[in-house]
């Protein structure tokens, strides 16, 4: 994809939804140009994972969760970038499954620049303010992923996260899944294609009990996606509560 200074010069709404109409446009002069799995650091250290998409950030180092927005001036290649992030309450960090929520644990503004924007790679390289008193680095690099297509089929059958089960059929037009974990958890929900050239689909998540975080029992709804290493990643939004899990076969 493409390397990056970040300037974030927006103001995060306290609730990012999921828009469930928006359209996908191949175009490199709004935030759009940026939408894809980003993996990154803060000031050299830990591990980011981000998902970009139309404008809306959501990640997590696992530690914290974050959720905000990007911009971007096509005749700088200047990106701008606001998030807050929120603590982890509650994870399995063998399955990479985690849930953040709550009050805001912090509030980043980033400053940064697209280098080298190609069809597979690219990194952002930006500097960050964390508040009002505490500066750094910041630099994403993206995964690949958003050249792959995505389809309902290529996700059916059975996936695995530590002692976590998730299995996948397809019907009429659409993928249904249901999953088990320890103490009893169970959910259920569905998948949707988006459009696909990409590898984004819409999630709907309708129930889940018993599974210590992040249980439901009204519709929330987010993101899924096979990523560049074969993975399936699911971002769940609830307000600002997020969810994300990962799946491999």
């Amino acid at each position: 994809m493409r390397a990056l200074p970040i300037l974030f010069s927006t103001v995060l709404a306290s609730c990012v939804a999921v828009d469930n109409n928006a359209p996908i446009e191949s175009s490199y002069d709004r935030a759009i140009a940026l939408n894809g799995f980003w993996d990154g650091q803060f000031d050299q250290n830990g591990k980011l994972r981000f998902l970009v998409y139309e404008g809306k950030l959501y990640g997590t180092d696992g530690s914290r969760g974050y959720v905000g927005t990007v911009s971007y001036i096509s005749s700088e290649r200047s990106v701008g970038m606001v998030f807050d992030s929120y603590p982890i309450t509650w994870a399995n960090a063998t399955a990479k499954h985690y849930a953040s929520g709550g009050s805001v644990s912090g509030h980043y503004e980033v400053n940064g620049l697209l280098v080298e924007q190609t069809a597979t790679t690219g990194t952002i390289a930006g500097d960050y303010r964390l508040g009002t008193s505490t500066a750094g680095s910041l630099v994403l690099n993206a995964d690949g992923s958003w050249d792959n297509e995505s389809n309902l089929w290529n996700l059916v059958g059975t996936w695995k996260a530590g002692n976590y089960s998730l299995y996948v059929s397809q019907l009429d037009g659409k993928n249904s899944f249901v999953g088990s974990g320890p103490s009893g958890c169970t959910f259920k929900g569905e998948l949707f294609l988006l459009n696909s050239a990409y590898p984004l689909m819409k999630a709907n998540l309708y129930e889940r009990s018993n599974c210590s975080g992040f249980d439901i029992s009204a519709t929330v709804s987010g993101f899924a996606a096979m990523n560049q290493a074969g993975t399936l990643e699911m971002y769940l939004l609830n307000g600002t509560s997020m969810l994300i899990m990962n799946f491999s076969r």
